[in-house]
């Protein structure tokens, strides 16, 4: 339980410092940029294991053509 309470704390203390000295408005923006940066890292954790053999393959085949 600790360890819960000590990661939410860090992972709420950039808006809960951003919302204290700038407001609002600043956390409204940076809640929308770090939802877009969290959603471009999940896309690319999905899209990794699904090109990543293909790549492997084409580049065992000496077919680095394809990769670039």
């Amino acid at each position: 339980m600790f360890f819960s309470i000590i990661g939410s704390l860090f992972y709420w203390v950039d808006t809960l410092m951003l919302g204290y000295y700038k407001g609002a408005t600043y956390v409204v923006h940076y809640s929308v940029a770090m939802s877009l940066a969290f959603l471009l890292l999940i896309a690319s954790e999905l899209l990794t294991p699904l090109f990543f053999p293909m790549v492997m393959r084409a580049y065992s085949q000496r077919k680095t053509a394809i990769i670039r």
